[in-house]
């Protein structure tokens, strides 16, 4: 019998656009090949697919995506099954045959052409290192066929040039399209989305007692010691903390002696406490805990003092010695235990719960932890560990820094020392490779390099506070970076960030620029007191503009477009106002215009505009002159004042009416029925006046349409189609009356 198979050359400028890839809370995707396209696929008449070797802990599956191609006339029969096998029984020296059935699809009908299938709510346990992913094509006619994407390589995980495929007997072989061409290798399109499944290693939940982190005269940190008995990543920690204030940040530590030490394994920051315990999600920061050894969970804040009890911890009697509640006070003073009472003998513990993913990952890097900072030119040393599945041996190391290869290292134990780091933000990744060149990666891990001149306001935290209508703020972004937490302003910007705060002192319209800067910069408005929970106001490259709230601080971020620019803060507070010798007149309308008010500013240009239309121009005071407006509607009259820095101020708007030179408006209204029972109002209505249009059904109670129409100064429709224009549709009530308002 003769196997064939189809090589079809495609082209496909976006893959998966359509498809939003959004895993749940603690999911990670194990592998992806998903993203570079290589313009075939390759098809079989039996079951056939790919062996994928994966990353990443979590190994429940809760997700598959994959791609095809149908070559059919759909009649409906034309379908395919999607199969998961372990990989356990030798088929030869270096490979194990797809063996244990994990997963089997139902029918899954064919469309024709290309195709994406998700497949989802799945709950399937994965082994831990390799799976085989088929699919076999059912009910397909002699002229049809289907197939498999080329995609490559993955960007999660790793596969062979090869292909499983089923014998005639019903056993495996593999197959190879080409050994010589790049674009037929043989990668299907798949990626895997798994869930960690994260255990209760350590539970103390019935507290007896409590104590404050804050009141009027205390300001303690707090940290628990305690001894996982599985070994694996930390999914999250559960306490009993309540506060009101700033966020409470969550450090795992190591321990010297049983106390609380010095090195950070993770750190997150919690905005606010749950009604009962609070759940700290640790996931992301990648801690990775070995069963036996003694760490510390330790919480701290920096709201000041307060006038009552704050930041509770609620506590139980220590039954277990080697774990423990130790506090400090914020000052760098050493830990102490937490006894009963004070008496010294009867320890406490917090209340705790820690959920671990039992295992790790084949390759992780243990030191730098995620986010730790260095100082520039300090040296960033890299130290990856590794734990290769069965049978592979570890020949060289790869340092990946923001997706780019730094070093190389051949040599174990494959460790790395980075001297020339320019100060700035840098995401680590380790990849170990085999004797067969097969890459093991590890998670991303955030590092931030600061300058040896770090800006006092780099951080939020540090913004420097300005006030005024008028000023300028200098500081060089050289040392900058981003903070845990910030986001870049702009794609377009450096993540040199530099923080301000101001208030506001009237409700004037404000100008905030960063124009004068160095190759310009971005601009960000928030309010708000928390670096992860500013509610955005407005932003701009080089600048913006926004009516404020008189007595609001706003924080102010600045980002260079490049970094280590000479970074130039301007506000600028609008200080002038139209001055209209009237605000309605009938046409034609006679308007004498004026700017009122001083400026500290030395104004150099001052602009006056109709409907963002410029009516006139002045280099020089006295900015007054006067101006027709023939023609009926509504104007807003503003001001834009520049001064000699560059910064334009524009005032709030004065509002003009020009009226009909007659009270009596002939709308022209008619009314006509439209084929689905709707009413269509048809009225002429002059340029730029707002017109309402009410409707009764009983000519005594009248209802406003929803939203005025602004006239155009030609006939305009308006159609009732009930709600939510009007409260009902008019084919529902045996009659409607319409008439028109206009508020001149």
């Amino acid at each position: 019998m003769t196997v064939r198979f189809w090589f079809r050359f495609f082209w496909r400028s976006v893959f998966f656009a359509a498809v939003a890839f959004l895993p749940a809370f603690g999911d990670e995707i194990i592998y992806d090949n998903t993203s570079n396209s290589l313009g075939h696929y390759a098809g079989e008449q039996r079951e056939f697919g790919d062996q994928l070797d994966l990353e990443g802990t979590a190994r429940t599956l809760t997700e598959l995506d994959f791609e095809y191609f149908a070559d059919i006339a759909p009649d409906g029969t034309q379908g395919m099954k999607v199969r998961l096998y372990s990989n356990e029984v030798p088929y030869d020296n270096f490979r194990n045959r797809p063996t244990e059935l994990l997963y089997e699809s139902g029918f899954l009908p064919l469309i024709k052409g290309y195709g994406t299938r998700k497949i989802t709510g799945l709950d399937v346990r994965l082994p831990r290192d390799t799976v085989t992913f088929t699919v076999e094509f059912l009910g397909l006619k002699t002229n049809e066929s289907g197939g498999l994407l080329f995609y490559s390589p993955p960007t999660v995980g790793f596969s062979f040039n090869e292909f499983w495929r089923r014998t005639a007997t019903g056993g495996w072989e593999v197959v190879r399209y080409s050994t010589t061409d790049p674009t037929q290798r043989a990668n299907a399109s798949v990626r895997l989305t798994a869930r960690g499944e994260a255990v209760l290693d350590e539970s103390r939940t019935n507290w007896s007692s409590e104590i404050s982190l804050r009141d009027r005269h205390t300001r303690l940190r707090a940290a628990q010691t305690f001894i996982p008995k599985t070994s694996g990543r930390l999914d999250h920690l559960t306490t009993a903390l309540y506060w009101a204030g700033a966020p409470v940040q969550v450090r795992i530590l190591d321990t010297l002696d049983g106390a609380p030490g010095t090195n950070v394994l993770g750190s997150v920051r919690v905005i606010q406490s749950g009604a009962e315990t609070t759940p700290v999600n640790f996931y992301d920061a990648g801690v990775y805990l070995t069963a036996g050894e003694t760490y510390a969970a330790e919480f701290s804040t920096e709201e000041g003092f307060t006038d009552d009890s704050n930041y509770t911890l609620r506590t139980v009697e220590n039954r277990i010695n080697s774990e423990s509640l130790w506090i400090r006070n914020e000052a760098e003073s050493p830990w102490r235990k937490v006894t009963q009472n004070n008496d010294g003998v009867t320890g406490m513990c917090a209340v705790l719960e820690t959920w671990i993913v039992p295992g790790g990952p084949f390759v992780r890097i243990a030191s730098p932890i995620s986010n730790q900072k260095f100082q520039a030119p300090q040296p960033v040393r890299i130290q990856p560990l590794f734990e290769l599945p069965a049978g592979k041996t570890a020949a060289r190391a790869k340092l990946m820094v923001n997706g780019q290869p730094v070093f190389t290292n051949n040599a174990p134990p494959f460790e790395f020392v980075w001297t020339n780091a320019a100060p700035g933000n840098y995401n680590l990744r380790a990849i170990v490779e085999d004797l067969l060149n097969e890459p093991f990666r590890s998670d991303v891990t955030p590092i931030i390099v600061q300058g040896s001149d770090v800006p006092a306001n780099d951080d939020f935290g540090g913004r420097v506070a300005l006030n005024g209508n008028y000023l300028r703020a200098t500081a060089s972004s050289a040392g900058a970076t981003l903070e845990p937490g910030e986001t870049l302003i702009s794609t377009n910007s450096s993540g040199a960030t530099l923080w301000w705060s101001w208030t506001a002192a009237s409700d004037a319209p404000v100008t905030i620029s960063a124009q004068n800067t160095d190759g310009s910069a971005a601009v960000a408005v928030f309010t708000g007191n928390i670096l992860e929970s500013l509610v955005p106001v407005t932003n701009g490259i080089p600048g913006c503009r926004f009516v404020p709230n008189s007595g609001t601080s706003y924080a102010i971020a600045v980002d260079p477009l490049k970094r280590g620019a000479n970074v130039v803060l301007d506000i600028a507070v609008s200080d002038f106002t139209v001055n209209l010798s009237k605000t309605s007149s009938p046409a034609p309308a006679h308007i004498s215009l004026a700017a009122d008010g001083s400026s500290e500013r030395q104004i150099v240009k001052v602009e006056f505009f109709s409907n963002n239309t410029l009516l006139r121009e002045f280099t020089n005071a006295p900015y007054t002159f006067d101006q027709d407006f023939p023609l009926v509607g509504q104007y807003a009259i503003t001001i834009a004042a520049t001064d000699s820095r560059g910064i334009r101020t524009i005032s709030l708007p004065q509002q003009l009416s020009v009226l009909p030179a007659t009270s009596n408006v002939d709308a022209n209204l008619s009314l006509f029925r439209v084929i689905d029972g709707s009413m269509s109002v048809l009225f002429d209505a002059p340029a730029n006046i707002p017109v309402t249009i009410e409707y009764s059904d009983d000519l005594k109670t009248w209802h406003s349409g929803a939203d005025p129409v602004i006239g155009s100064g030609a006939r305009v429709a308006w159609r009732d189609d009930g709600p939510p224009k009007t409260e009902s549709h008019p084919r529902n009530t045996p009659r409607r009356f319409y008439r028109l308002r206009i508020d001149l």
